[in-house]
């Protein structure tokens, strides 16, 4: 029934009625607690940590309490946690590790340690933020058959207002057991933690996770997953699937150690050429990889609407250190999407939007599907971005249903979480929140991207696609190649229409000034020689020549005075259609206009170097540029075209004249 999703896994028949959608962080801690405290056989857990409030509390000694109950029946609980979260605050006796080591003697409580954190690295990077190289972020709880999979982290905020997506699975011993063996897989290649709060590696774990060698620690961790995949698929591959109209689909993902199945999926999913598809995506950290992007843009034909959150409702906004940073990390990446969707046309097929709802944050993800009388969502730990697809564990299950009262229900809750959005567009972006600092934006753009990500469609005059089409290939490049690649930069350029955003009249009596003083120059030392034969000869008084000569000498000196300020004077700034590249024209030093060819996310805005309005000049700076700058007069300027100046500069409310000279 939806054999193109090609999902490589087999679909698990379920009954509609057993899928539940828990509506409310409050009813989720709930639903923790109630289940918790009836288990029988098991209680699993999967997060990325536990966090140390009075409600974490009161959950872990909900399981305390019940493995007493439970003692002679053997209770069964586990619980797996990421390494470099859940030991954080240790030392202070405030880490997820502190408050689970008191049921360590009765659970199995495991750290698992991304492989990809060693070495000289994993000694150089502080605590926070070491957890860039790789989380365990699965989202797993399972009670006995029944099975909790979420987006969600076991933490206060994620039980009162962070919005997030929960679906329970009752009664489901395939799924329960499926993922409760993908965590005892990911177990065996963890740490073990004990009561008095210390750590070993598990003892059927044969390579140390930084200590060994990276590729036998993931080849053994590959084994043991892929195993129970592999035993998955085979075991239910020949199972009849007409006796039901819902099925469920596992995907596990854990790019660093070689297994794709939501990467596979996603890229045949966005490549589809369906025009009765429609979409909706959400993700608490939006960052599509250049793959999706392109299959999305240039390959897909379907309807797409896009939920991210904005700038306030980020978890991480308004908080201290580098993560105050975070929030802006991911509107440099809408901005980029967006960017992208223009160059596509695809403005009416691929809309985004922003989560607002105050006094909330938002977290959820997942992806709705609908085509002819089939709706499909896919729920889990994945925000479909780079982290998600190469460096962290996670788990997602994908539900393809005709049962009317759950397709109604997924309805419903796509309908309530995009209740709170609205549509982004240029004006959006153009908000005080959506600022990008300069070394944000550099780290967006190495950090947070593959190295695909360099190459983007669509325009052929970015500069990668220029050097490729004249032959570029090596990164070292002599001197008259660099002069050359600028030079085919330009002239390809120059084909472009141009928008004209900022004119400085005064350039004109600048040009006039700068060629008057060069004259001068010239001709003060040119008649030196002349004046000093003629004083020589008692043709002329030493009052003269003294006077000649002092003029002869201070006139270099006060051309270079002068130049400092008239040479790279901005005379104007035009912008081409696509918003992606400027020319300016600049003075030189001969007093003629030159142009200087920069790309629009490359110059740095007026914003960002503290401008304010009783500033008369001002450096215009780009970030290749190193020390290089031009001069931009902010008084007496004309801003031709406010939303592209705004664009460029930032704040444009520096200029005077502003509004009469922009209507």
């Amino acid at each position: 029934m939806s054999e193109w999703l090609d999902l490589k896994m087999p679909g698990v028949p379920i009954d509609g009625k057993s899928v539940k959608i828990i509506e409310s962080p409050a009813k989720f801690y709930e639903t923790l607690l109630e289940k918790s405290s009836k288990a029988e056989k098991r209680i699993s857990f999967s997060s990325l940590y536990l966090g140390d409030g009075s409600l974490e509390k009161e959950l872990v000694n909900t399981i305390e309490n019940r493995i007493h109950e439970k003692r002679k029946y053997g209770l069964k609980v586990k619980i797996l946690l990421d390494y470099l979260r859940g030991t954080r605050g240790q030392g202070k006796e405030k880490s997820s590790t502190t408050l689970l080591k008191k049921i360590a003697d009765n659970a199995d409580i495991y750290l698992f340690h991304t492989p990809d954190l060693n070495g000289i690295v994993k000694h150089l990077l502080s605590e926070r933020t070491n957890e860039i190289i790789g989380l365990q972020h699965m989202k797993l709880y399972i009670f006995d058959d029944t099975l909790i999979i979420s987006g969600a982290n076991l933490s206060d905020t994620y039980f009162t207002n962070r919005q997030d997506r929960y679906f329970v699975f009752e009664n489901c011993k395939i799924l329960a057991d499926f993922f409760d063996e993908i965590i005892d897989a990911v177990g065996d290649c963890s740490f073990v933690l004990d009561n008095d709060g210390n750590f070993k590696l598990n003892d059927r774990c044969d390579v140390h996770p930084f200590y060994g060698k990276t590729d036998e620690f993931k080849n053994f961790m590959n084994t043991r997953v892929t195993k129970v995949i592999e035993d998955f698929k085979e075991k239910y591959r020949d199972q009849p699937q007409k006796i039901s109209d819902t099925l469920a689909y596992p995907l596990i993902q854990m790019g660093t150690i070689g297994i794709h199945q939501e990467f596979d999926f996603l890229k045949n999913l966005f490549s589809q050429k369906r025009e009765d598809l429609k979409m909706w995506l959400a993700s608490g950290y939006f960052n599509t990889l250049t793959d999706y992007q392109e299959l999305i843009f240039d390959r897909g034909e379907y309807s797409l609407d896009v939920l991210m959150c904005s700038p306030k409702t980020n978890p991480f906004y308004n908080s201290s250190g580098f993560s105050r940073f975070v929030p802006a990390l991911y509107s440099d990446s809408a901005i980029r999407f967006m960017t992208r969707r223009k160059l596509s046309c695809k403005e009416n097929e691929v809309k985004l939007f922003e989560y607002q709802r105050e006094g909330w944050s938002f977290h959820a993800k997942g992806l709705w599907m609908q085509w002819g009388n089939w709706i499909a969502t896919l729920v889990g730990s994945s925000n479909y971005g780079y982290r998600s697809v190469y460096r962290d564990l996670e788990a997602q299950i994908m539900i393809v249903t005709q049962d009317e009262v759950l397709k109604n229900r997924l309805i419903s809750e796509k309908n309530n979480i995009f209740e709170y959005s609205s549509i982004v567009d240029a004006s959006v972006l153009r908000k005080p929140e959506y600022h990008v600092p300069s070394l944000v934006r550099f780290l967006s753009r190495t950090i947070m991207m593959t190295p695909k990500d360099s190459k983007t469609k669509g325009n052929p005059f970015l500069k990668p696609e220029l050097i490729q089409r004249l032959g570029g290939k090596s990164i070292r490049l002599s001197h008259e190649q660099i002069q050359r690649e600028r030079q085919d930069f330009a002239e390809a350029l120059d084909n472009e229409k141009w928008i004209a955003i900022y004119r400085y009249p005064g350039v004109r009596f600048a040009v006039l000034l700068a060629r008057a003083k060069l004259i001068q120059t010239i001709a003060s030392v040119t008649y030196l020689p002349y004046s000093t034969f003629q004083y020589l000869n008692g043709a002329i008084d030493s009052t003269w020549f003294y006077t000649v000569s002092t003029m002869a000498f201070l006139a270099p000196i006060m051309l270079m005075i002068f130049s400092r300020y008239l040479n790279r004077l901005i005379g104007v700034i035009a912008m081409n259609e696509t918003n992606e590249y400027i020319r300016i024209g600049y003075l030189t030093f001969w007093g003629s206009r030159k142009n200087q060819y920069l790309a629009v996310d490359d110059v740095v805005s007026i914003s960002e170097t503290g401008t304010g309005k009783e500033d008369k000049l001002v450096k215009f700076m780009w970030f290749s540029g190193g020390a290089k700058f031009f001069y931009l007069p902010i008084k007496h300027a004309e801003i031709l075209d406010v939303e592209r100046a705004e664009l460029l500069f930032g704040d444009i409310s520096v200029f005077d004249g502003l509004n009469e000279k922009s209507e």
